[in-house]
């Protein structure tokens, strides 16, 4: 009995450490960070995936941007759901390309 709840237990928690996007490659965020000349993320930033993980987004430096200050708890909220999103990466898109950021987001399906 006490082996099937740790099964099952180790199985939700793997489901959720997935859907919470904890499946991310390092290397990835690091290679992104050189390719800005940065070797650690700024204070008060954080490497964000511009489609989130779990809206189909991949994990590859063209998904990634630096965002910061004010711009991130709002990302955050929107990402919540794909329409919120859309709206954001729509509204946002003259500041995301000034910061650098390449994703085609345009073309993206979100789920």
């Amino acid at each position: 009995m006490k082996i099937t709840l740790l099964v099952i237990s180790f199985l939700f928690v793997s489901v959720a450490l997935v859907h919470a996007g904890e499946a991310r490659n390092s290397s990835v965020r690091l290679k992104f960070l050189h390719s800005l000349g940065l070797k650690n993320t700024p204070h008060g930033c954080q490497a964000d995936h511009i489609v989130s993980l779990h809206l189909g987004g991949q994990d590859e430096v063209e998904n990634l941007c630096l965002i910061c200050g004010d711009k991130l708890p709002v990302k955050e909220w929107a990402e919540r759901r794909p329409e919120t999103l859309r709206l954001w990466l729509h509204d946002n898109r003259a500041w995301l390309k000034k910061k650098g950021c390449r994703y085609q987001w345009e073309s993206t399906n979100l789920r």
